[in-house]
């Protein structure tokens, strides 16, 4: 049909037919019938008429994209037949030109009906040539559809650059301009899309054209060279850049003609001034060039670019020879190259050229190995001829042939040149890239694995560069460098760099998987032996396929899944220099904490304290958060989030402060530390550098290490010598990064800061923190003078812009070295920039950017004020020999800057940035420099202690107000205590008064929401809005926190709507996060989740800059905590789905939450938020609504503990909208809280009542209930005892495992005991049946009371057990009774021996061994087998403890002990040597405690060998035993927190320090009984000193360490305690025997009198010895006139200076506020601990401060008892609070935390008194050594007794001697108080008591 058709559309004119009946017929499914004949039907239309046809194919709307999708039938066109046919027309011409357009047009459509295609694209390259116009029009549109990019790009395709050039040469001959503008714009149309030698040779074919004669050619020319910089996105300039080796040939030609014009047309088009620009831009190109020219041939061409350079000709080649020589020797043949350099002698005038080639050695080299790719052997001929001549030494043939060994002193030079090309060329030269790529590949081949490897951190940093490469072939050939690079490394390192490696090559494996898998099998399957031990730290491997033999090599490897041991390998990835480790670490230990969240909850939950591991997590990641990485950032924040917001206080005291201390190393002191500290930086910023892809920052790194390298003279061998010393202080690892550098060649120009206008800071600078950092510091170097620290500053200067944390590193050094050396007015202007920054902090305070420049200004101070403190020392002491007149010039100036400046406004720019340590020191330093402010600042120091969350501290400021506070100061005091509803009141007062001051309306509706009134807040915000629409911007965020709390959705949209985008609120943002899930809008959720947790991390960044505490960041990291809780809830309940939640997923969900809400911070306003967004989130699905009630009970429990009783009220109320059954156990609480304990009981009752009816409250709730009923029945006192006897009993009947049920029914059963027994045996044993039953079932089922049980459990047996034995001696027939009795207690022992795990009785090992010689046979055999239990399961503790029992002097008890341990041996055979070497060692160790070593002067130093030569004997025997070493964590048992007894709980959980050997050094110390100091070698690699001492009863101390030991239990069990963080600092107190004994040595103390007397002689006010003695004979002799001495001669002596102690040792205000907190709160505790003990003797030297964290520490507890009460000299103070300690609490002195954390360890240990009572009983059947002479060792001690009376009636506030009734807690606290501060009392101390001090 269509030939048909064909002829008769032939008869139509233009073929009017054709294209409509195309289009119609194209339709059907005969497309490839119709483009068979297309070019016969243009056949037709064309076969009469011209070659340019009227008819227009382009007219021809035929769809033949629809070919694609249609196979190709053979049977319809025959493709051999069609190819020769189409061969044969487009071959014709000048005819069928409508044909060849079509074929053009549609190639890529005809393509698949073609036998072949080669033979057409050589028939189109005649269409460049074609005589129509419209041809080679549409050939030059199309050419990309005929040719692709890559084919065009490739070598074999120059054919067609070619033909277009002999077509312009053609057209050019025949005057032919049409053509030569359709060659010249195929030129350009193929340089657009092209790359490598195509686009060269293309465009210099344009620059051809640019110049051709005709203006329309010309034109062409310059507008298609301009639109392809366009294509290119680069400039013109840039361009030129890019191809300046092809345009410097092309320049060569009119150089030779002095063509001057043609190189100014060149100019124009790339954008140059000028032809002297263009030259000077391709001259290092250009010139070697046309050296080759004119050594070819004689010419002008040099002097002819000299003139147009303005230079001369010598000159140009003597500079350019560096570029020159290279192209040379890549370019000449052997024989050539002399004859050229002979022309280049010539024309720089006989200048030799070994003279050349040294002064340009190193950049020959560079440019010579660029082109090692492309001329290899040109290249190493050239190298060998450069080593022959610039070479230092002569080489032999031999070595010149090595050219690896040649080119190693020059390797880090040429690597640095390779990184900047390779900089150079990333964005736009591919071509220049390749190269560089490729010559590096030849580079690390031809180096090899031994010089490779020196240097591989900078060659990783190089290749990290080349990942930036876009284009495909050259980051193919970067992964191939890689390879090579990985090959060529000594093996033994691989393991080391493997998590770089990896996490690098593994993101490529999609992209060139044979690659990357061949590198990563390469390490890890060939090279798994070294590589093994590091395949922990690999992080994020993908699961390829291609990788499945390299996983399974690391899944084989990493055996069973251990969340412990994958938690410490993920850390190390965490701390990683390498970003990319670093945030695949933290994805991994993202995934970890989610995975293993059950296991990391045991280790926060698991035991009394968290698991160092998790403490050491915390650590890591606050002290990443300075990270500059914003994804890494918000990756922590996650993992922070995740891991959850852990009570500060579960956490060991001082234990995470993020670097809380920072060493004091200085410049100008020759000990290196500060160049080792430095050059430790320098390191950490190269390996960040070359981690990165700043090429800039890794030189500027390297640089700086080569210089402080020379400057302190590291390479010195000489090992006396301070560089050596440096050196070697160096870890190995950085030596390897170090070492390259002492052969570099690295010259620099420090950068020119030409801003000198001060301040630099300015607010409408928009400066960022790392550009003001690096101006400032620039700015301040100017001003160094000392020509050393100018060189190492100069020096390190050029990294200060690349890598801001060197330069916060050295900012305060520099800064120091200006106000020492600078003039006044650079010392001025540095105080104004320092003022310019806090001043507009304050005014920007909610700009957390801001915040961080303040930070570096705090940074800065403290390193000066610690530089002050720290020469003030030194030249205290150098005044004694001198003085030194230059040090106290500089400390004069830089003190009088420190002391200009304003602490107040300092204070107050710390408080906005929230750093209140910071603000509280300097207000206390404002307040004493300026004492009548006192009172003014007040409201301002109640204001910091509440921003601190530090109540006590509140209470402290108000406590010393004289006046009465004013209303702003009444609603602080109530806002800081959580009185939100007074504060509310009087802040509408306040309103009152001033209703234009917002700061009032917004701290009411702040108390609103606070209190729960959320409608009300908003009614309240609304109403406003009519008044004061100003006020809107500040305030609708309250509208905002109140709708998503309400869950008012559309009100919520309405109001966010309000808000600007960039608005961080933090109640904004979790509306907008609500509302996202709400909607059911994932995008904007995830995104508002990211920013969210980004502007989280900016307050723990800058927290870690200053280095503070976890407990500072706390407020954020409860967010971060609240912020994944959404996560998780949003996940588990499937919101976003629409999937209704299954019962698995709201079960964990609700596990989960009640899990973390058990570690975070007990205080109501932690947790109410965290409830409040609770609630919220499982209101937002319809299954979840019994959770949300259980969350308003959660508030009401949470704010009636915290006081809050209004809040828990309305809690209460929408709790009972729940029907939940606990509810009314609440509820009762509530009204008892009122304290209307009748109507509290009636309505618990009523509950209990329904719940038996049957209300669905489960059986736990159910027993807490009828327990609770049980205790307030016994309480109010109302019901006789069988009834409350029969509610406990209920209890347990009801749940008969309730370990609470069970410890009140036995202390019920106690008290009754005590009243109804009394002393009557057979009455007693009744009782004890039940109470011992009761006890033991307790202990069954928990540790919760452990304390209270065991000790009571065991006294009461013994003690019967002793009664029986009396009773029997006194009337044996009447004892049968009782005997039964004791026989069915013993029965009752022996079974809970068996079935209580052995843990539990070592908490009361002491008590069991101090009774070793009861009198009652049958019971000491039951505690015999208790002990051997515990010798069986705890050998090393029990026979540390029952050691000195071996020793004793008394016959009997030594005897029953030696028993003891026969029945082990014989018992436990593996035992018999352990003890053996036990009893030894301890022979051994009181032979050292008594040796009497001769020493003119003490303390002296002697040899183990002097004092016991067989101790070494007996350690160094292979066969010594496993002995662990005595310290007090491994002698104290850890308690599991969860519920049951734990029988396979481990209480020592780490490994335990077993000793190796005793330290050959003996310190022998210069006290009264001479006790020596050694040292123990342990297996843990640690040393461990202990104090032997001799004629000493240590029983005593050992008791106190037990009694302090299980008051710090009951302390950190108490909430009150362990929110105000209360302990006693213990050691380990070991007897050997009644005389002698090891004490664990507390290191970094110091003795108050030590540290007072050396602040006073600092300040030259020391008083001498003999003074004091005068002193105090006179006050022997007149004592009426004691009080008069002591005030008027005693205190101006000794004025207050323990404050400076702390400012000293604690530079750091976090780590200042921290340790005096901790000596407050530590004093405070052993206050109250020592006068309920009766503990005497606390001189200056038996209290110690410890100088890292500040704790108070007591010693030599001697003095029992009020023992101190019977000295010559009477001790009339309760403990020591003299004015020293006094003062250095602060200036609200004792008031606040010191007599807060008083009353409430009294409290505490009023209410524990049963348990600690058991401890100190133990006294009784353990007598002191003076108490007991010729007794027997069985006698019971009157005075102890009687002592043990003492303590018991101070435990119940009844005054000395019966004086009054007994006092309240506070009373009794602020009696003591009173006493111990009493000048009359302090001035009848004795005199070496020291109350003056």
């Amino acid at each position: 049909v269509l030939p048909i058709l064909a002829t008769y559309c032939s008869q139509m004119e233009d073929g009017q037919l054709l294209s409509p009946l195309i289009t119609d017929i194209s339709s059907a499914d005969i497309t490839e019938e119709l483009i068979a004949v297309l070019p016969a039907l243009c056949s037709v239309f064309c076969s009469n008429g011209s070659a340019d046809c009227t008819f227009d194919p382009t007219n021809l709307s035929v769809p033949l994209h629809h070919t694609a999708s249609v196979k190709v039938q053979e049977s319809v066109t025959d493709k051999v037949s069609l190819s020769s046919g189409y061969l044969q027309m487009l071959q014709c011409a000048d005819s069928h030109q409508q044909a060849k357009q079509i074929f053009l047009i549609h190639w890529n459509q005809l393509k698949p009906f073609l036998r072949e295609v080669q033979p057409f694209k050589e028939i189109f390259y005649s269409f460049i040539s074609s005589s129509s116009y419209t041809i080679r029009k549409i050939f030059s549109s199309h050419v990309l559809n005929v040719f692709s990019k890559e084919e065009l790009s490739s070598v074999q395709n120059h054919a067609l650059i070619q033909q277009l050039n002999d077509a312009y040469v053609v057209a050019t001959n025949e005057n032919k301009p049409r053509l030569r503008e359709t060659v010249a714009y195929t030129f350009g149309k193929i340089a657009k899309h092209c790359y490598g030698e195509t686009f060269n040779k293309a465009l210099i074919c344009l620059l051809g054209a640019l110049l051709d004669s005709s203006s329309l050619v010309e034109s062409v020319a310059y507008t298609v060279i301009r639109k392809i910089s366009k294509q290119n996105k680069v400039s013109n300039g840039k361009l030129l850049a890019k191809m300046k080796a092809p345009v410097a040939e092309f320049i060569v030609t009119f150089l030779q003609e002095s063509r001057e014009e043609v190189l100014a047309k060149l100019a124009t088009v790339f954008d140059y001034r000028s032809v002297k620009s263009l030259l000077l831009s391709c001259l290092k190109d250009l010139l070697p060039r046309v050296v080759l020219k004119l050594s070819q041939e004689p010419s002008s061409i040099l002097e002819n670019l000299a003139e147009m350079l303005e230079k001369d000709k010598r000159e140009l080649l003597v500079e350019s020879f560096k570029f020159i020589f290279p192209f040379l020797v890549c370019n000449c043949n052997p024989d050539e190259l002399p004859m050229v350099l002979n022309v280049i002698r010539v024309k720089t005038e006989n200048v030799e050229m070994e003279s050349l080639l040294r002064s340009e050695a190193q950049a020959l080299h560079n440019q010579l190995i660029l082109n090692l790719s492309s001329s290899p052997d040109q290249v190493l001929r050239g190298l060998k001829l450069l080593a022959s001549v610039t070479s230092d030494v002569k080489h032999s043939e031999e070595e010149v042939e090595d050219i690896a060994k040649l080119l190693s002193p020059r390797l880090l030079g040429i690597l640095a040149f390779f990184q900047t090309q390779l900089d150079s060329c990333i964005q736009d030269d591919t071509n220049r890239g390749r190269l560089v790529l490729h010559s590096l590949i030849g580079l690390v081949k031809l180096m090899g694995p031994v010089y490779i490897t020196p240097v591989r951190v900078k060659l990783m940093g190089i290749l990290r560069v080349g990942l930036q490469f876009k284009d495909e072939d050259c980051l193919e050939l970067c992964c191939q460098a890689w390879l090579c690079f990985v090959k060529n490394l000594e093996p033994e390192c691989l393991g080391v760099l493997l998590s770089q490696l990896v996490v690098t090559l593994s993101s490529l494996i999609n992209k060139y998987p044979k690659i990357i898998t061949e590198a990563l099998n390469y390490l890890i399957i060939e090279h798994r032996v070294i590589t093994k031990p590091y395949f922990a730290e690999v992080f994020g491997l993908p699961d390829h396929p291609l990788l499945a033999d390299v996983n399974a090599v690391l899944k084989e490897s990493s055996g069973e899944k251990n969340p412990l041991v994958l938690l410490r390998n993920v850390l190390k990835g965490v701390s990683h220099e390498n970003s990319d480790v670093r945030s695949s670490a933290l994805c991994t230990l993202n995934k970890l904490l989610m995975e293993y969240k059950t296991a990391i909850h045991k280790l926060i939950l698991g035991n009394e304290v968290v698991d160092p591991l998790v403490v050491t997590v915390i650590k890591m990641m606050l002290s990443a958060c300075c990270d500059q990485d914003l994804y890494i950032r918000k990756l922590l924040g996650e993992c922070l989030g995740e891991l959850g917001a852990i009570d500060p206080r579960r956490l060991q005291v001082s234990t995470v402060i993020v670097n809380k201390q920072f060493a004091m190393h200085e410049l100008e002191n020759d000990s290196g530390e500060f160049a080792d500290g430095l050059l430790k930086e320098l390191a950490r910023a190269y390996l960040t550098a070359t981690s990165s892809d700043n090429t800039r920052a890794q030189d500027s790194c390297s640089y700086a290490i080569q210089e402080i390298l020379q400057v302190y003279d590291c390479a010195s061998s000489d090992v006396t010598s301070t560089g050596y010393a440096i050196w070697q202080q160096i870890p190995v690892e950085l030596q390897e990064v170090l070492k390259p550098h002492f052969n570099s060649r690295y010259i620099t120009q420090r950068p020119l800061n030409n801003d000198r206008t001060t301040p630099i800071y300015r607010p409408n600078r928009q400066l960022s923190l790392s550009e003001w950092v690096n101006l400032w510091s620039l700015h301040l170097l100017n001003s160094v003078v000392d020509r050393k620290a100018k060189k190492v500053f100069d020096s390190c200067s050029l990294i200060f812009k690349h890598d801001m944390q060197t330069a916060l590193y050295l900012l305060p050094h520099i800064f120091t070295f200006v106000l020492k050396e600078g003039s006044d007015t650079v010392i001025e202007e540095a105080k104004k920039e320092i003022l310019a920054v806090i001043s507009h902090c304050v005014s920007q305070a909610s700009n957390d950017q801001r915040v961080l420049f303040c930070q570096t200004i705090f940074s800065t101070l403290d390193h000066v004020i610690h530089w002050v403190r720290n020469k003030d020392i030194v030249l205290s002491e150098k005044k004694r020999g001198g003085g030194d007149s230059v040090l106290a010039r500089q400390l004069s100036r830089v003190k009088s800057f420190v002391q200009s400046l304003p602490k107040n406004e300092l204070s107050l720019a710390a408080f906005h940035c929230r750093a209140y340590a910071r603000s509280l020191l300097w207000l206390e330093e404002y307040i004493r420099q300026n004492p009548d402010s006192l009172q003014k600042n007040i409201a301002s120091l109640q204001n910091l202690y509440a921003s601190m969350d530090e109540p006590d501290g509140v209470t402290g400021a108000a406590a010393i107000r004289i006046e009465e506070p004013s209303l702003q100061e009444q609603i602080l005091q109530y806002e800081s205590t959580g009185n939100v509803l007074d504060a509310a009141a009087c802040y509408q007062k306040s309103i009152e008064r001033h209703p234009n001051k917002l700061a009032d309306r917004v701290g009411y509706l702040k108390c609103l929401m606070a209190s729960g009134q959320l409608s009300a807040a908003l009614v309240y915000v609304n109403n406003l809005e009519n008044e004061k629409s100003e006020w809107m911007s500040c305030l609708n965020s309250v509208r905002v926190e109140a709708s998503w709390r309400l869950s008012q959705w559309g009100e919520l949209e309405h109001y966010l709507s309000y808000e600007p985008p960039f608005n961080n609120n933090w109640n904004i943002g979790i509306g907008r996060l609500l509302l996202a899930v709400k909607k059911q809008d994932t995008s904007i959720f995830q995104s508002q989740l990211e920013k969210i947790y980004t502007n989280q991390m900016y307050p723990l960044s800058a927290a870690s800059m200053d280095r503070e505490s976890y407990t500072r960041a706390y407020e954020y990291i409860v967010r971060l905590h609240m912020l994944k809780e959404l996560e998780q809830g949003v996940k588990k309940l499937n919101l976003f789905d629409g999937c209704e939640v299954d019962t698995d997923s709201k079960k964990e969900l609700v596990t989960l939450w009640n899990e973390r809400f058990q570690f975070i911070q007990t205080s109501f306003r932690t947790m109410e938020p965290i409830l409040n967004l609770r609630r919220v989130i499982l209101g937002l699905s319809s299954r979840m609504s019994h959770e949300v009630g259980d969350c308003w009970l959660q508030s009401a429990k949470v704010a009636r503990r915290a006081g809050q009783l209004q809040i828990a009220h309305t809690a209460l109320l929408n709790a009972g909208d729940y029907e939940l059954p606990e509810l009314c156990i609440e509820k009762a609480k509530y009204i008892r809280e009122q304290s209307d304990h009748l109507q509290a009981l009636v309505s618990l009752q009523k509950a209990i009542n329904v719940w038996s009816v049957g209300s669905g409250v489960n059986v736990e709730a159910h027993a807490k209930g009828l327990l609770l009923l049980a205790r307030w029945m016994e309480g109010t006192a109302r019901y006789d005892t069988q009834t409350v006897l029969k509610q406990y009993k209920n209890v347990i009947s009801h749940q008969p495992d309730f370990e609470d049920g069970h410890f009140y029914l036995a202390k019920y059963y106690d008290r009754l005991m005590a009243f109804l027994a009394g002393d009557r045996p057979s009455k007693l044993g009744e009782f004890l049946q039940f109470v011992l039953r009761h006890y033991g079932s307790a202990l069954r089922f928990g540790n919760k009371y452990i304390y209270q049980c065991m000790p009571r459990l065991l006294s009461l047996w013994l003690d019967f057990g002793a009664k029986v034995t009396e009773e029997e001696e006194k009337k044996p027939r009447e004892s049968s009774q009782i005997k039964n009795t004791l026989s069915n207690l013993n029965k009752m022992m022996a079974e809970l021996t068996e079935v209580l795990p052995p843990y539990q009785f070592l908490v009361a090992f002491s008590q069991l061994v101090s009774r070793v010689t009861h009198p009652n046979m049958d019971v000491f055999h039951h505690l015999e087998v208790i002990v051997l239990k515990l010798l069986k399961y705890f050998p090393q503790q029990a026979l540390w403890m029952m050691i000195a029992i071996s020793k004793s002097t008394y016959s009997e008890r030594q005897m029953r002990c030696k028993g003891i341990l026969d029945k082990a041996m014989s018992q436990i055979p593996e035992m018999e040597k352990l003890i053996e070497d036990v009893v030894n060692l301890t022979d051994k160790l009181l032979e050292v405690c008594n040796k009497k070593v001769d020493a003119q002067r003490l303390p002296a130093v002697v040899t183990m060998d002097k004092v016991c030569r067989s101790l070494a004997r007996l350690t160094n025997a292979n066969d010594f035993s496993c002995i662990m070493v005595p310290i007090q964590s491994s002698l104290t048992v850890t308690l599991p927190m969860s519920k049951g007894s734990h029988q396979d709980h481990n209480p020592f959980p780490g490994e335990l320090p077993y000793i190796i050997k005793f330290n050959e050094k003996v310190e022998v110390l210069a006290s009264l009984q001479k006790p020596k100091k050694i040292s123990i070698l342990a297996s843990d690699g640690k040393s461990y000193t202990m104090l032997c001492k001799p004629e000493d009863d240590l029983r005593k101390d050992n008791r106190l360490m037990e009694f302090n030991t299980i008051v710090n239990k009951c302390l950190r069990n108490d909430a009150e305690c362990r929110q105000r963080q209360l302990y006693i600092r213990t050691y380990s107190v070991v007897p050997l025997n009644e005389k002698c004994g090891l004490l664990e040595w507390v290191h970094n103390t110091s003795g108050l009198r030590l540290i007072l007397n050396k602040t006073y002689q600092q300040r030259g006010m020391f008083t001498s010895g003999k003074e004091l003695k005068e002193i105090g004979k006179l006050i022997e002799k007149e004592p009426d006139t004691a009080k008069d001495i002591f005030i008027n001669q005693l205190l101006p002596k000794f004025p207050p200076v323990f404050d400076e102690w702390f400012l000293h040792n604690f530079p750091d205000p976090t780590a200042w506020y921290q340790a005096r907190v901790a000596y407050i709160r530590t004093c405070a505790v052993m206050s109250i601990v020592g006068y309920i003990l009766g503990l005497g003797d606390r001189h200056g030297e038996n209290i110690l401060f410890d100088s890292t964290n500040g704790d108070c520490v007591h010693v030599d507890f001697n003095c029992l008892f009020n023992r101190g009460e019977q000295l010559g000299v009477p001790e009339r103070v309760p403990f020591r609070l003299t004015h020293n300690m006094v003062h250095a609490m602060g200036v609200t002195g004792y008031e606040g935390m010191f007599r807060k954390s008083c009353e409430v360890t009294l409290r505490l240990l009023r209410e524990q008194s049963d348990p600690l009572m058991c401890v100190l009983k133990t006294f009784i059947h353990d007598p002191l050594v003076e108490w007991n002479r010729g007794r027997g060792g069985r006698n019971e001690s009157k005075e102890t007794a009687t002592s043990i009376k003492n303590i018991e009636d101070r435990l119940l506030g009844n005054p000395p001697k019966a004086k009054g009734l007994p006092l309240s807690i506070e009373g009794q606290v602020h009696s003591l108080i009173q006493e111990a501060t009493d000048i009359e009392n302090l001035s009848r101390m004795f005199i070496g008591w020291a109350a003056y001090m």
